[in-house]
């Protein structure tokens, strides 16, 4: 599958803003393409950035959530499903 044709379908929220170029890093090592965006107001009131990636493998965001770690969207169409959610 050619990577134009792909489209991010993982959001990742953060309890602290330094993770989020945390990841992306960790991701870039892995040789993940990711994003990093304001995160859509259909999930989040507060002002903040979140990584937008994707992954074939629907098990493989597991793999990323980590201490700072918020939530886990997958995103469908125009609407968000929460896959996962610390409960802190």
């Amino acid at each position: 599958m050619e990577l134009a044709k792909m489209t991010h379908n993982y959001l990742f929220l953060f309890h602290e803003q330094y993770a989020v170029k945390k990841l992306q890093q960790q991701l870039q090592q892995d040789n993940f393409s990711s994003k990093i965006i304001d995160a859509p107001r259909k999930i989040s009131s507060e002002c903040e950035l979140a990584v937008s990636i994707y992954f074939s493998d629907d098990g493989m965001y597991k793999h990323y959530i980590n201490d700072n770690v918020r939530a886990v969207y997958k995103i469908n169409s125009n609407h968000f499903d929460l896959f996962w959610k610390d409960e802190i």
